[in-house]
This record gives C-alpha cells, sequence and structure tokens, in this order.
C-alpha cells in the first residue's frame, strides 16, 4: 500500500547545506534564524548556483 501522506521537507547533501550557511554568514547573517531567512530569501538562481533546488511556484 503507498504512502499517500504529504513528505515535508527537502533533503539536502551536506555540501549545499554548507555552502548555503556560508554565503548566509558572508553576507551578514550571524544567527541560525538570519541564516535561515537568508536561505528563505535568496533568489532561485543563486540556490541552483549552489546546488540546492529552489522551491516550485505556488
Amino acid at each position: 500500500m503507498p504512502d499517500l501522506r504529504d513528505p515535508r521537507g527537502v533533503r539536502h547533501t551536506l555540501v549545499v547545506v554548507l555552502a548555503l550557511a556560508a554565503c548566509a554568514v558572508l553576507t551578514g547573517a550571524r544567527s541560525l534564524l538570519a541564516v535561515g531567512e537568508w536561505i528563505a530569501d535568496a533568489p532561485p538562481q543563486v540556490l541552483q548556483a549552489i546546488g540546492a533546488c529552489p522551491d516550485p511556484p505556488q
């Protein structure tokens, strides 16, 4: 029987996560919250260049 629940989140490799965090810190993020906000506000082109898949338009 297939699992019909909505999958939550996206799995990224460690390299992508560290690259995103490094970019956020280099642009001025000083807390985990600020890093998350920077990633959420990053343009899709930046996310693709780093290797993360941007959220699809809703």
